[in-house]
């Protein structure tokens, strides 16, 4: 049985500027940034207690070519939910956050790359609700 999502690789062209936007609008750890082309964006529980990272890294620091295939978005699962608060704090850092589903706490946002980011409740977004 899996325990939970690792890290998520994010190939880009401008590595820093995903670290800076992570960082500062989602609040993420910049861990070994090696200051040329990767660094690592740890969120949720320390290491070894359930928390991941995002490694950020420019393209072709990767052994292969990228192809068609693609993540369609990441999800973050936000304690303590919100709207109110959590929208007025991402238009402060300068996203246009936009409710997903009403009622059902989520809101998408886009980072530097026009990649979509959705912020939910666990109950929001709980794959065992029916």
């Amino acid at each position: 049985k899996m325990l939970g999502v690792n890290h998520i690789s994010y190939s880009c062209d401008d590595y820093a500027k995903v670290r800076d936007w992570y960082s500062s609008v989602l609040g993420m750890q910049v861990l070994n940034d090696n200051k040329k082309n990767r660094a690592n964006l740890a969120f949720g529980p320390e290491p070894g207690k359930g928390g991941a990272f995002v490694v950020a890294r420019n393209f072709g620091n990767v052994p292969h070519t990228p192809g068609p295939a693609q993540v369609d978005h990441i999800c973050y699962t936000v304690p303590n939910w919100n709207d109110e608060n959590l929208m007025r704090s991402l238009t402060a850092a300068g996203t246009k956050p936009a409710i997903r589903n009403p009622g059902g706490q989520s809101i998408n946002i886009f980072d530097p790359n026009n990649y979509q980011v959705q912020l939910a409740s666990i109950v929001g977004e709980n794959a065992w609700r029916k």
